[in-house]
């Protein structure tokens, strides 16, 4: 089991490390998008009631895009403070409204990946298909599963280890380290884990399905699981949607204070309809339930993922379990920092594997010796561990720095994050290994406290964000002053 828990720990604790870390923001993907948004700074603090903001939707879309066959408006939110309307048919085209008036901002939105870049890296593993990505994510969760049960074999003293930590030690002070981040964010670990897998648990055993429904395969079986809404009735004349009841009668189903999204299929047309979908917040469940409604008179036409079958709502559940949709401020908080811990635990994990084995023939006459094969993970360990901060860094810088109009923008902030993590990582191969560490330390450090204190004066929404920038690093500027020392 130790030789099982080394060895696949080693070859796959850098991809598990990036994983940990981008899946962290990914719990903050919507407030880092704000961050990358500063044209939006001055609308978070800003409340508009939700009929109000609506209807202004529907009033710009009714002059602007009256011809489509379908309107989305996504009402604004903590999270996300602009009123953003959609269309779609001939000419689909979307547009960012202010909504205290209902027309464009004056200034465009600039254009970013935002956290959910991060957050496909977490899941699709970038540079690849996304279903391949998707598909090495679960094998490696599958290993991470390995790796916590066979690390928990090996600890024949496992209480006694949560309570000691041997500073100033050497590997013993990794080892210690390694097994409090390990022992203590144990019940996060496996829960992540488990609910990770399920979300993708049509990629990784797709044979039950397929042997049941055949040809129709998984589109069939999601049909049946996630029934969607059945039309009880069309209207016989054109209609102009009047939101405001509408959306009363779901806040008061839902028992919720706030709607998502809104999507009207044929405005203004025959057989018009209302869609009203759930915010999702506050509810521990992925798949947002909806209501249906006539657009002529208003009748209820069907509702989506609001009762579901126990196998469903759980498949539901523990999908939203695992992206927390349901966290408030302090719980996410929680579990940004617990994927962190995570990240730490994979990252002592390597330092304490080049630890033990950094010189061979120390008992020998003459200077000890150096194994390549350690020397070589002893350097990615520094492109991984230090490097990848860095990068991280450098793609909220380059959304700072590139200008606002520059076309391709989201491209350009995603390549200057590679961009310095391939300059990091050739750094780290080819300088002294103490250098790279320190140097890269200091600069991912340096970067993200300094974005950290920049954001701190942007507004309320962003308060959380620059608080987790400057903690990430401040603690990274003191690693490195220790390595100094």
């Amino acid at each position: 089991m130790g030789w099982l828990h080394n060895w696949l720990g080693l070859l796959l604790g850098w991809l598990l490390f990036v994983i940990f870390v981008t899946g962290s923001f990914g719990y903050y993907r919507h407030e880092v998008t704000l961050m990358m948004t500063p044209e939006l700074h001055d609308l978070a603090a800003v409340q508009v009631p939700q009929v109000d903001a609506a209807q202004r939707g529907v009033e710009w879309l009714s002059a602007n895009a009256s011809g489509a066959e379908e309107w989305g408006i996504l009402l604004p939110d903590e999270k996300s403070p602009a009123l953003r309307v959609s269309w779609s048919g001939l000419t689909p085209g979307e547009q960012i409204l202010d909504p205290r008036t209902g027309h464009p901002l004056a200034v465009a939105p600039r254009q970013t990946g935002g956290g959910d870049f991060l957050y496909r890296i977490h899941s699709d593993l970038h540079f690849i298909s996304p279903i391949a990505g998707r598909i090495l994510a679960s094998l490696i969760a599958v290993a991470l599963l390995v790796l916590l049960i066979t690390g928990l074999i090996t600890h024949r003293h496992i209480v006694r280890n949560m309570f000691r930590f041997r500073r100033g030690k050497g590997w013993r002070t990794r080892l210690d380290v390694h097994n409090l981040t390990a022992v203590l964010g144990l019940p996060f670990h496996l829960f992540i884990t488990l609910t990770a897998l399920v979300t993708v648990m049509m990629l990784v055993m797709p044979w039950g399905v397929a042997s049941v429904y055949g040809a129709n395969g998984i589109g069939a079986f999601a049909e049946e699981s996630f029934p969607q809404v059945t039309v009880k009735g069309r209207v016989e004349q054109g209609s102009t949607p009047e939101l405001a009841p509408l959306i009363g009668r779901a806040l008061q189903h839902w028992r919720t204070d706030s709607v998502g999204e809104i999507n009207i299929e044929h405005p203004g047309a025959h057989g018009s309809r209302i869609t009203l979908a759930h915010p999702i917040r506050g509810i521990a469940q992925f798949r947002k339930p909806s209501m249906t409604f006539d657009a002529a008179d208003g009748r209820l036409l069907g509702t989506t993922n609001d009762q579901l079958s126990t196998v469903s709502l759980l498949h539901s559940q523990l999908f939203g379990l695992h992206v927390g949709h349901f966290a408030g401020p302090t719980f996410r908080f929680a579990l940004f920092w617990l994927g962190l811990v995570g990240a730490a635990m994979v990252a002592t994990g390597h330092l304490l594997w080049t630890a033990k084995r950094w010189r061979i023939n120390a008992n020998v006459a003459g200077p000890p010796q150096q194994r390549p094969a350690v020397l070589i993970v002893h350097r990615l360990n520094a492109a991984v561990f230090a490097g990848l901060p860095l990068a991280i860094a450098a793609y909220f810088w380059a959304n700072r720095i590139i200008p606002a109009s520059t076309a391709e923008r989201p491209v350009l902030e995603q390549n200057a994050m590679f961009i310095v993590w391939g300059a990091a990582a050739a750094l780290a191969l080819l300088a002294p290994a103490r250098f790279v560490w320190r140097t890269l330390l200091y600069l991912g450090g340096g970067a993200l406290l300094t974005l950290g204190i920049l954001n701190l004066s942007t507004g309320p929404g962003n308060l959380i964000m620059a608080m987790n920038l400057c903690i990430l690093g401040a603690a990274s500027i003191g690693t490195a002053l220790r390595l100094t020392r």
